[in-house]
């Protein structure tokens, strides 16, 4: 009689502890995740996209495009001029 309220009991108290542990874990996962000082700490730890420093834009015009490649002669003439 003892073993079989024994096995009961412990099953019961397996089964109410699966049931506090599917219950209290996404409450305190929630409330953790929650806070905004939580996220900041997580968004800074997990920056997978390192992006570069902001460089010089493209030409989008064709003007801009001429400009540029009139700059780009000159220089490489300057420099061609600094090697004789």
């Amino acid at each position: 009689m003892a073993t079989r309220f024994r096995s009961k009991f412990w099953s019961h108290a397996f089964e109410n502890a699966k049931v506090a542990l599917y219950v209290f874990c996404p409450v305190v996962t929630v409330f953790v995740f929650s806070q905004p000082a939580m996220v900041e700490k997580i968004v800074t730890n997990r920056m997978y996209v390192l992006y570069p420093p902001e460089g010089e834009r493209p030409p989008t015009t064709l003007d801009d495009v001429k400009e540029r490649a009139a700059k780009i002669r000159e220089a490489q003439a300057a420099a061609r001029a600094a090697q004789r």
